[in-house]
Order: structure tokens, then sequence, then C-alpha cells
């Protein structure tokens, strides 16, 4: 693998790098989905890394962690996340219908609950979480430009507990379609110059 990423870098051809996605886990008993945007630079077909922001944008799960009655008012209270992540993404295995990669990201970022009562959001005091997240991924390209694929991997996290009790360690998985933007963009224009030097 260390040989294969020192060719990569060495020969491999500097190209753009995007992911628009993200991956599920369980927490409390419940899916918690995380989504967000990571952008890198790629050495090759074989090697990439990059920035990113994920998060759960308006809660986790479709349904609040906690519904209580005070005063005759609903109080709806949510579990919030938000992190920025680097990631590396390195292929082990390519074919012509086959890609398989390792994917680990580590993120720092907030976590805290939204609290919504009569239509008013209010938000408790957020504490740092840190997490390390390797993934093994698995795509089958139906297309040249188009393919499906599933993630597997596990989430480590650290936080301070006495703010937000709930455990963010679990296993994650997600499954997904994936456009290949570069092989798209050549096959829709082969002649543009800046596709050819970039793309």
């Amino acid at each position: 693998m260390l040989d294969s990423l020192k060719n990569a870098l060495e020969k491999g051809g500097i190209g753009f790098d995007f992911k628009f996605g993200g991956s599920n886990a369980i927490i409390s008993q419940r899916k918690a989905a995380t989504v967000g945007i990571r952008t890198g630079i790629s050495f090759g077909p074989k090697f990439s890394f990059g920035i990113g922001y994920m998060g759960n944008g308006k809660g986790f799960g479709s349904n609040p962690i906690d519904v209580s009655d005070r005063f005759n008012n609903t109080q709806y209270k949510y579990l919030m996340l938000g992190y920025f992540c680097m990631y590396t993404q390195y292929y082990f295995f390519k074919t012509r219908y086959w890609e398989f990669s390792i994917l680990p990201q580590v993120g720092i970022g907030n976590t805290y609950y939204r609290i919504n009562q009569l239509g008013i959001n209010t938000e408790t005091s957020r504490t740092r979480v840190l997490l390390y997240e390797p993934m093994m991924t698995g795509e089958y390209k139906i297309l040249r430009w188009l393919g499906v694929g599933a993630d597997l991997g596990f989430r480590f996290a650290l936080k301070n507990r006495s703010i937000v009790k709930e455990r963010f360690t679990a296993p994650m998985y997600s499954f997904h379609i994936d456009v290949y933007w570069s092989t798209l963009t050549r096959i829709l224009f082969p002649e543009h110059p800046i596709v050819k030097k970039y793309f």
C-alpha cells in the first residue's frame, strides 16, 4: 500500500475530488444520518484527500429524541451535530466495473440540543466532539460515469457526556448512487481546453 501511495503521488496526475453525501448510524435506538460536502485533490486514479463539513441538518431522525409537556405547551428536543472533517481515500482494487477503497476521516465539531416550544427554538450549551470514522467502500459501475455503492465503517467519538448524554460511537453504513463527474465532464466536453488540462 505504501508503495502504491508513493507511486500515485509521484506519477499520478493532479485533479479535483468532490463528494456529496453521508452515512447512517444508530443513536438512542434510532437511525441518525449525517450529510455534507467534501472536496479535495486527487493524485491519479487511486489516491485523494481533502476537507469538508458534515452535519445532521434539523436533528437526528425525523422525530425529536424527547417530547415533554411544560405548562400545557409541548416541548420538542432535537440532538444536533456538526463537524469539520479531513479525509483520505485510497483505492486498493479497481477493475472495469468494480472499485474498492478505504476512506478514513477525522473530524472536530460541536454537539448540543435544540429545543422547540411554541415554534421558538432555543439551544443548550455546546460541547466539543472529536470523531474518527474509518470506512470501507465498494462501488459497481453501471456506466462509465454512473455507479452504485455501499459503505461500511465505524464511528469513534469523544465528548463530554454531562452535556450530551447520547453515545455517538457506533457502526456506520450507507448506500448510494455515484456520479463520476470527471468522467462525465470528459464525455460531454472532450475538446474544451480546461477539461483537457484538469480532467
